[in-house]
Protein backbone atom coordinates (compact mmCIF):
# COMPACT_ATOMS: atom_id res chain seq x y z
CA UNK A 1 0.00 0.00 0.00
CA UNK A 2 2.80 2.42 1.08
CA UNK A 3 4.78 1.25 -2.40
CA UNK A 4 1.59 2.20 -4.22
CA UNK A 5 1.07 5.53 -2.87
CA UNK A 6 4.79 6.57 -3.10
CA UNK A 7 4.50 5.54 -7.00
CA UNK A 8 1.39 7.57 -7.15
CA UNK A 9 2.83 10.72 -5.49
CA UNK A 10 5.90 10.27 -7.94
CA UNK A 11 3.63 10.30 -10.71
CA UNK A 12 1.75 13.42 -9.73
CA UNK A 13 5.24 14.99 -8.80
CA UNK A 14 6.34 14.35 -12.43
CA UNK A 15 3.22 15.23 -14.28
CA UNK A 16 3.47 18.42 -12.65
CA UNK A 17 6.86 18.92 -13.34
CA UNK A 18 5.85 18.36 -17.17
CA UNK A 19 2.74 20.55 -16.79
CA UNK A 20 5.02 23.65 -15.94
CA UNK A 21 7.49 23.02 -18.59
CA UNK A 22 4.48 22.75 -21.55
CA UNK A 23 3.28 26.10 -19.86
CA UNK A 24 6.52 27.60 -20.02
CA UNK A 25 6.81 26.47 -23.59
CA UNK A 26 3.43 27.58 -24.63
CA UNK A 27 3.66 30.76 -23.06
CA UNK A 28 7.23 31.23 -23.84
CA UNK A 29 9.77 32.16 -21.23
CA UNK A 30 10.81 35.42 -22.61
CA UNK A 31 7.33 36.40 -21.40
CA UNK A 32 6.93 34.28 -18.09
CA UNK A 33 10.75 35.77 -17.30
CA UNK A 34 9.32 39.65 -18.45
CA UNK A 35 6.59 38.76 -15.77
CA UNK A 36 9.06 37.79 -12.88
CA UNK A 37 11.72 40.66 -13.58
CA UNK A 38 8.62 42.55 -12.95
CA UNK A 39 8.39 40.65 -9.92
CA UNK A 40 11.74 41.28 -8.86
CA UNK A 41 11.54 45.17 -9.27
CA UNK A 42 8.32 44.44 -6.97
CA UNK A 43 10.24 42.29 -4.21
CA UNK A 44 14.12 43.06 -4.58
CA UNK A 45 16.42 44.18 -6.88
CA UNK A 46 18.73 41.00 -6.73
CA UNK A 47 16.00 38.45 -6.28
CA UNK A 48 16.46 36.42 -9.19
CA UNK A 49 13.30 35.70 -11.86
CA UNK A 50 13.94 31.56 -12.07
CA UNK A 51 14.19 31.51 -8.16
CA UNK A 52 10.56 32.74 -7.79
CA UNK A 53 9.48 30.17 -10.66
CA UNK A 54 11.09 27.90 -8.34
CA UNK A 55 9.59 28.41 -5.23
CA UNK A 56 6.03 28.30 -7.04
CA UNK A 57 6.83 24.86 -8.28
CA UNK A 58 7.77 23.88 -4.57
CA UNK A 59 4.42 25.36 -3.66
CA UNK A 60 2.47 23.15 -5.67
CA UNK A 61 4.33 20.46 -5.37
CA UNK A 62 3.84 20.88 -1.24
CA UNK A 63 -0.10 21.03 -1.56
CA UNK A 64 -0.35 18.59 -4.01
CA UNK A 65 1.13 16.11 -1.31
CA UNK A 66 -1.21 17.80 1.25
CA UNK A 67 -3.89 16.62 -0.74
CA UNK A 68 -2.81 13.01 -1.75
CA UNK A 69 -1.84 12.60 2.08
CA UNK A 70 -5.44 13.89 3.34
CA UNK A 71 -7.18 11.66 0.56
CA UNK A 72 -4.84 8.62 1.43
CA UNK A 73 -4.92 8.93 4.96
CA UNK A 74 -6.16 5.53 6.42
CA UNK A 75 -9.05 6.15 7.95
CA UNK A 76 -9.74 5.50 11.50
CA UNK A 77 -11.33 1.96 12.18
CA UNK A 78 -13.63 1.43 15.35
CA UNK A 79 -12.49 -1.26 17.62
CA UNK A 80 -16.39 -2.12 17.34
CA UNK A 81 -17.60 -5.56 17.36
CA UNK A 82 -19.92 -5.42 14.07
CA UNK A 83 -22.73 -8.00 15.43
CA UNK A 84 -26.10 -8.39 15.76
CA UNK A 85 -27.89 -9.79 18.70
CA UNK A 86 -30.04 -13.04 17.52
CA UNK A 87 -33.45 -11.71 18.57
CA UNK A 88 -32.32 -7.76 17.85
CA UNK A 89 -32.31 -4.94 20.12
CA UNK A 90 -34.69 -3.28 22.60
CA UNK A 91 -34.43 0.55 22.16
CA UNK A 92 -34.21 2.42 25.46
CA UNK A 93 -34.26 6.34 24.25
CA UNK A 94 -32.14 9.02 23.32
CA UNK A 95 -29.79 10.84 25.11
CA UNK A 96 -27.90 14.33 24.65
CA UNK A 97 -24.11 14.05 24.99
CA UNK A 98 -21.39 15.97 22.51
CA UNK A 99 -24.22 18.22 20.88
CA UNK A 100 -26.24 15.64 19.35
CA UNK A 101 -28.56 12.56 20.29
CA UNK A 102 -27.45 9.46 20.82
CA UNK A 103 -30.20 5.97 20.75
CA UNK A 104 -29.16 4.14 23.45
CA UNK A 105 -30.36 0.19 22.95
CA UNK A 106 -29.86 -3.14 25.26
CA UNK A 107 -30.01 -6.66 23.07
CA UNK A 108 -33.78 -8.57 23.41
CA UNK A 109 -33.18 -11.28 25.56
CA UNK A 110 -33.42 -14.83 23.94
CA UNK A 111 -37.00 -16.28 24.47
CA UNK A 112 -35.72 -19.48 25.69
CA UNK A 113 -33.81 -17.75 27.96
CA UNK A 114 -35.99 -18.76 30.43
CA UNK A 115 -37.46 -17.24 34.52
CA UNK A 116 -34.44 -17.72 35.70
CA UNK A 117 -32.21 -16.90 33.71
CA UNK A 118 -30.69 -13.36 35.08
CA UNK A 119 -27.73 -11.37 34.11
CA UNK A 120 -25.54 -9.46 36.52
CA UNK A 121 -25.21 -6.12 35.86
CA UNK A 122 -21.67 -5.33 35.02
CA UNK A 123 -22.79 -7.93 32.27
CA UNK A 124 -25.91 -5.68 31.46
CA UNK A 125 -23.89 -2.49 31.02
CA UNK A 126 -21.28 -4.14 28.79
CA UNK A 127 -24.07 -5.39 26.24
CA UNK A 128 -25.48 -1.66 26.06
CA UNK A 129 -25.15 -0.19 22.27
CA UNK A 130 -25.39 3.26 21.33
CA UNK A 131 -26.36 3.82 17.73
CA UNK A 132 -26.22 7.51 16.00
CA UNK A 133 -25.09 10.03 15.82
CA UNK A 134 -28.84 11.64 15.71
CA UNK A 135 -30.12 15.34 14.96
CA UNK A 136 -30.90 16.93 18.08
CA UNK A 137 -33.68 19.44 15.93
CA UNK A 138 -35.23 16.23 14.21
CA UNK A 139 -33.80 12.91 15.43
CA UNK A 140 -32.83 12.16 11.76
CA UNK A 141 -29.34 9.91 11.58
CA UNK A 142 -26.30 12.06 10.74
CA UNK A 143 -23.97 11.82 7.80
CA UNK A 144 -20.55 12.44 7.84
CA UNK A 145 -18.25 14.36 5.76
CA UNK A 146 -14.09 15.45 5.74
CA UNK A 147 -13.42 19.00 6.25
CA UNK A 148 -10.51 20.66 4.22
CA UNK A 149 -7.80 20.67 6.97
CA UNK A 150 -8.63 18.49 9.60
CA UNK A 151 -11.50 16.56 11.31
CA UNK A 152 -15.15 15.96 10.30
CA UNK A 153 -18.40 17.55 9.54
CA UNK A 154 -21.49 15.79 10.82
CA UNK A 155 -24.54 16.69 8.81
CA UNK A 156 -28.15 16.49 8.81
CA UNK A 157 -29.75 15.71 5.53
CA UNK A 158 -33.02 16.78 6.84
CA UNK A 159 -32.68 20.43 8.14
CA UNK A 160 -28.92 21.04 7.43
CA UNK A 161 -27.80 21.13 11.01
CA UNK A 162 -24.22 20.90 11.03
CA UNK A 163 -21.38 19.98 14.26
CA UNK A 164 -17.72 19.93 13.27
CA UNK A 165 -15.59 17.33 15.41
CA UNK A 166 -12.11 15.91 15.35
CA UNK A 167 -13.00 12.28 15.09
CA UNK A 168 -15.28 10.45 12.93
CA UNK A 169 -18.44 8.88 13.83
CA UNK A 170 -17.09 5.38 14.82
CA UNK A 171 -14.70 6.96 16.86
CA UNK A 172 -17.43 8.97 18.16
CA UNK A 173 -19.86 6.05 19.12
CA UNK A 174 -17.04 4.63 20.80
CA UNK A 175 -16.78 7.48 22.97
CA UNK A 176 -20.39 7.92 23.80
CA UNK A 177 -20.61 4.37 24.94
CA UNK A 178 -17.94 4.78 27.41
CA UNK A 179 -19.64 7.94 28.46
CA UNK A 180 -23.14 6.32 28.57
CA UNK A 181 -21.62 2.97 30.17
CA UNK A 182 -19.69 4.97 32.92
CA UNK A 183 -23.42 7.14 33.89
CA UNK A 184 -25.03 4.01 34.31
CA UNK A 185 -22.38 2.39 36.54
CA UNK A 186 -22.37 5.35 38.68
CA UNK A 187 -26.05 5.79 38.58
CA UNK A 188 -26.20 1.63 39.67
CA UNK A 189 -23.76 2.42 42.13
CA UNK A 190 -25.88 5.23 43.74
CA UNK A 191 -28.93 3.31 43.98
CA UNK A 192 -26.72 0.34 46.34
CA UNK A 193 -25.59 3.20 48.20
Amino acid sequence: MATRRRKISIGLIILIVGLIITFLDFVGFERVAHFFKEVKNVVREDFPAWYMLILFSIFLIVLLLLQIRKKYKPMEVSSFVLSYPRYGYKDIGYEDWDGVKWLLRYPNPSPTSGLFYSESVSEKISQLNVKGPFCPKCKTELSQGQRFFHGFVWVCNNCEFKVKKRYNIYKGQEKALKVFQGKFRKTINNRKA
